[in-house]
């Protein structure tokens, strides 16, 4: 038997997953993570600037990261959140 390691999208939606994001909070990761600035976010999800960095806080806050960097160097190397 031989075994493969998992597609990084597979991986990546597991942690989504675990995270427990909402579907809200997922679409605007999704748009975070293709490059989209706040405003592009708020106003493709008909929502406000401030409520994009509401629900990234929220992320931020499920994964147990401070900041962005930090949430992007546990995405990257998939490490578990620690309550």
């Amino acid at each position: 038997m031989t075994t493969n390691p998992a597609p990084t999208l597979d991986v990546a939606e597991m942690l989504l997953l675990a995270y427990g994001l909402t579907p809200l909070e997922r679409d605007v990761l999704e748009r975070v993570v293709a490059g989209l600035p706040s405003r592009a976010i708020a106003t493709e999800l008909h929502i406000t600037v401030s409520t994009v960095q509401d629900h990234l806080k929220s992320v931020f806050a499920k994964a147990g990261v401070a900041a962005a960097a930090n949430w992007w160097r546990r995405f990257r190397t998939c490490e578990p959140a620690t309550r």
